[in-house]
């Protein structure tokens, strides 16, 4: 039955574009979150260096 196959190669493409979305969903919220956890390390960085009696 060519008609079967053919609808399982489409649902087969389209989970693996789902899939492929979902990585790359999830890559770039990681890398989005890595940089807001810089920024904030950066900016308590400076905090420290101008206040190192408050951080203490």
């Amino acid at each position: 039955m060519p008609w079967s196959s053919q609808s399982q190669r489409r649902m087969m493409w389209l989970g693996s574009t789902r899939r492929r979305d979902a990585l790359r969903r999830t890559l770039i919220d990681i890398l989005q979150r890595r940089r807001q956890s810089l920024r904030r390390w950066r900016a308590y960085a400076r905090h420290q260096a101008k206040y190192p009696a408050v951080a203490r």
